[in-house]
């Protein structure tokens, strides 16, 4: 076969032999595998354009160690100047460029990184080129000639190897794309575990809860059936009576005394004012009435004295008041003098000494009430993460719906690299 026929074959697209059907856990070391003998193959192949490449570049670079130093024809002396400069810009320059391109690797990564180097280095070639050309051909003209005819077979053979690297590495780039792929789904996939790890977190939380509002409850039962609490209940269900009894006697004594509130401030007036003697000090400690009556002893005598007082001003017109209403305020201070309110007093303080018992222990109050606060919270808690269940679950599914796109775009990029998934 003929040079130019093996180069024409070498350029010629790589087509799959035959389908392989592969499982879709082997086959990142399937593609693996298939990128190795890939890489294989288009080192072994791309030898022809790369010792013609790299022997360019070390004629180049020889030809510009030569170049830098050559002596030049006997010129005019201002054109001189102008090639000397030219002479050493030219070489050190492409010197440079020549020195940036390297050869790292023979897989089609490194030799695409190669080819790409060689591009950037034939463009700098061409712009020194026609900066300095034109003054070196006049010194140097069968020198620069030969310059020229091996850059231009370095850019022959490295479109060649650019053209090759299309044709062969088609199925290298579409297996990286497929590696690129399966680790997509992996991510997914991975985030799928994580997301289905943290709902049976979550469910096992929401089990332990309930498990627990469980005992809370029959724990509540039993305190609540308990004969313990039977002699609480009675107990606050007497307090509240004795309550309700109490408020009656206030209300009651309330009821008499109040009517005297205008009558009692016009006699504090009068004693204010010297009409009447009396203690302004007992006074002024006897507001409200029927609060510091409470408050007397045994048979209210300050209460007695204030009335008797009140009552004679009252006759004698001190404090001003006729008719009904004189009547009915005479009436009630009557009723006091007498010692009608003596029984209201005698209840009132039976009763307080009643609720000032001491009480019976109210601890199984607190238990119960903070086991219906325990079931509460804990209640609040589950309806949480039901919500964040339901939010996981979401994302589950949207995450499955991806994969199963990732995966059928797997399927369909198999197909063209001759590969066929199993079911």
């Amino acid at each position: 076969m003929g040079f130019t026929d093996k180069i024409a074959g070498l350029l010629k697209k790589k087509e799959s032999e035959h389908i392989e059907i592969v499982s879709l856990e082997n086959l990142d070391a399937h593609i693996l595998s298939r990128i190795k003998e890939n890489d294989e193959r288009i080192s072994e192949q791309s030898e022809i354009f790369l010792d013609k490449i790299l022997k360019d570049i070390d004629d180049l670079a020889q030809f510009l160690e030569s170049l830098r130093e050559k002596e030049r024809e006997e010129m005019f002396k201002k054109l001189d100047t102008i090639v000397k400069s030219s002479q050493k810009q030219f070489a050190d320059s492409l010197k440079h460029v020549l020195e940036r391109v390297h050869l790292e690797r023979k897989d089609y990564e490194g030799l695409t990184e190669f080819h790409q180097q060689v591009t950037d280095a034939l463009q700098q070639m061409q712009k020194l080129s026609r900066m300095h050309g034109r003054y070196l051909y006049l010194a140097f003209e069968k020198e620069m000639r030969t310059f020229n005819k091996t850059v231009k077979e370095m850019a022959t053979y490295h479109h060649l190897l650019g053209r090759f690297l299309h044709s062969q590495g088609k199925e290298v780039v579409d297996l990286q794309n497929l590696r690129e792929g399966l680790a997509k789904r992996r991510d997914v996939e991975t985030a799928i575990q994580s997301l289905e790890r943290e709902k049976a977190q979550t469910r096992t939380e929401i089990t332990s809860l309930e498990a627990k509002i469980q005992q809370l409850e029959t724990h509540m039962k039993e305190r609540e059936t308990s004969e313990e609490y039977e002699k609480v209940l009675a107990y606050e269900d007497h307090q509240n009576t004795v309550r309700e009894e109490l408020a009656a006697v206030e209300k009651k004594v309330y009821n008499i005394l109040h009517p005297l509130d205008r009558d009692f401030r016009k006699f504090k007036r009068q004693v204010e004012l010297g009409n009447v003697s009396f203690s302004l000090d007992i006074l002024e400690e006897y507001e409200p009435l029927t609060d510091q009556f409470f408050n007397e002893e045994e048979g209210y005598p300050t209460l007695k004295k204030i009335a008797s007082t009140m009552r004679d001003a009252l006759e004698k017109q001190v404090i001003k008041e006729k008719g009904h209403k004189k009547e009915k305020v005479l009436d009630i201070l009557g009723g006091i003098l007498k010692g009608e309110l003596a029984d209201f007093q005698k209840e009132y303080h039976m009763l307080k000494k009643e609720l000032a018992k001491q009480p019976v222990r109210k601890d199984i109050l607190q238990d119960i009430e903070g086991s219906r606060r325990s079931i509460g919270e804990n209640k609040s808690r589950i309806e949480d993460l039901k919500s964040r269940m339901e939010d996981i679950s979401s994302k589950i599914e949207s995450a499955g719906k991806e994969m199963r796109n990732i995966e059928a775009e797997i399927r369909e990029e198999c197909r063209g690299v001759g590969l066929e998934l199993e079911e």
